[in-house]
């Protein structure tokens, strides 16, 4: 799934370890856009494979992506903005799950 610019811009840039500026050209945010897409689909297949080809679980799946998240957040969030990022992105991947499993069909309303 391709998500557009607009959508990837995140609000409290102030909550990171650097500052980053969104990409000032159409074309460098569709090379960014095109980038994340290769890298998130070869992270997946790294984190997944190997896991359960070696016998893992999906236990085992989810820990190491616990691991990869931690990490990738210790790195760039400043101290004191754990909680506002971590709301952001799990409302974002409840969302993204949505739009995967669920395509065109409306998500609105309460479960």
């Amino acid at each position: 799934m391709i998500v557009t610019p607009i959508e990837r811009e995140v609000p409290m840039r102030s909550a990171f370890v650097t500052n980053p500026k969104p990409p000032a050209t159409k074309l460098q945010r569709m090379k960014i856009l095109e980038i994340h897409d290769q890298i998130a689909a070869e992270a997946i297949k790294q984190i997944v494979q190997p896991t359960m080809a070696a016998g893992g679980s999906v236990g085992d799946v989810l820990v190491l992506l616990e691991s990869v998240v931690s990490g990738v957040l210790v790195v760039t969030i400043k101290l004191g903005g754990d909680e506002k990022v971590l709301d952001l992105l799990f409302q974002r991947v409840r969302l993204k799950m949505a739009q995967l499993r669920l395509g065109g069909i409306s998500t609105a309303g309460e479960a």
